[in-house]
């Protein structure tokens, strides 16, 4: 949708629904644009004792986010959320954006639909997760995560003591440099908007996008 005009109840006619492509397994890259990317997901429950399932974009760094998504009543719910919205906006609580989606009955075919608008790079990788294996993905994300922040911010604080304790302004710099790429990830992974502030996106983008700025000048410094 180059003009970013249409709505969910004109993409469902007849001449918008046939416009869809089909995405590669690999997934779907589209790079920097202004235009709005509609995603349809036809999906059918082939598991009797799984009612309800949980669907997840990959990519943690989407401006704007919509979805309209089959409720437990089998009515369309529209989730309005994405980097530029308050946290509080995600359909579940969490870095990247998930969705609950309901299953009607074993085999019944439903379809989702997303539309998905962002100044970044676009990515539309996403996949479907059972509770179960949510849970269980979301434990080895914050494994790694904390394992890696956890090293960057010691290593931040180690080389800020030293330069108070020897009088070293090179320590000081890189103990900054390190400070802004942690505040940068965090940006990008999502791991700001949770922590800090979650209903004050635009504070929480500019700390983000101006992280890297600082980064770069601590470094000349270095």
């Amino acid at each position: 949708d180059p003009e970013n005009r249409l709505t969910f109840e004109e993409i469902l006619q007849p001449q918008w629904q046939s416009a869809f492509e089909p995405a590669s397994v690999q997934g779907v890259q589209r790079g920097f644009s202004q235009s709005s990317f509609w995603l349809k997901l036809a999906i059918a429950d082939q598991h009797r004792w799984q009612d309800q399932w949980r669907f997840i974009f990959s990519f943690p760094n989407i401006h704007r986010l919509d979805a309209y998504l089959l409720d437990s009543n089998g009515n369309y719910r529209h989730v309005e959320t994405g980097n530029l919205t308050p946290y509080s906006s995600r359909d579940v609580a969490m870095t990247r954006f998930a969705f609950n989606v309901y299953t009607q009955a074993p085999w019944q075919q439903q379809t989702l639909y997303f539309r998905i608008r962002s100044s970044a790079a676009i990515s539309l990788d996403s996949q479907m997760m059972s509770i179960k294996g949510y849970h269980e993905w979301l434990f080895d994300e914050v494994a790694i995560s904390t394992f890696m922040y956890g090293a960057l911010t010691i290593m931040c604080l180690y080389n800020l003591l030293l330069g108070i304790a020897m009088r070293e302004k090179i320590y000081s710099y890189y103990a900054l440099f390190l400070a802004t790429v942690v505040s940068a990830f965090a940006f990008y992974d999502g791991y700001l908007q949770h922590f800090l502030l979650p209903d004050f996106t635009r504070i929480n983008y500019i700390i983000g996008g101006s992280s890297l700025g600082f980064a770069f000048m601590a470094l000349l410094a270095y």
